[in-house]
């Protein structure tokens, strides 16, 4: 729990970091700067603590799928406001296992239909627009 909320809080800090430099830099040599960067960073990690990772992930269409969704968040990102951004964003592990369950037969367990009522309501919680309530005179 502690590690998911740190990566979460990561993932905020992305968020917020891309949405100011994307207003001075260009989308896709952001997103290039930011890949080189995980590069490094997590290939240093993989090599010191768990080995060096294979080269078999490394095919054209991965690599192509990997650089169209990325450009295309550092897109939508950049010319968003953040939270427009980060809720649009949100809704990745939405769209996940909605194509796992048709795409490639995943089961639905009663923990993810759960994970996907909780996100999906907490999306829609922050855009709905409630009526103010009145004051009690």
């Amino acid at each position: 729990d502690v590690l998911t909320i740190i990566g979460a809080l990561f993932y905020a800090i992305n968020l917020v970091v891309v949405g100011m430099m994307g207003k001075k830099f260009d989308a896709v040599a952001l997103m290039l700067a930011e890949f080189a960067w995980c590069a490094v960073f997590f290939g240093v990690g993989a090599a010191l603590f768990d080995g060096l990772p294979s080269a078999s992930w490394l095919r054209l269409d991965v690599v192509l799928c990997l650089a169209y969704l990325v450009i295309g968040s550092t897109i939508a990102v950049q010319n968003l406001p953040a939270t427009e951004g980060s809720v649009i964003l949100s809704t990745e592990c939405i769209f996940a296992m909605v194509v796992a369950v048709i795409f490639t037969g995943e089961r639905l367990t009663v923990p993810s239909v759960c994970g996907f009522a909780v996100i999906f309501g907490a999306i829609l919680l922050s855009e709905v627009q409630f009526p103010a309530r009145r004051k009690a005179k």
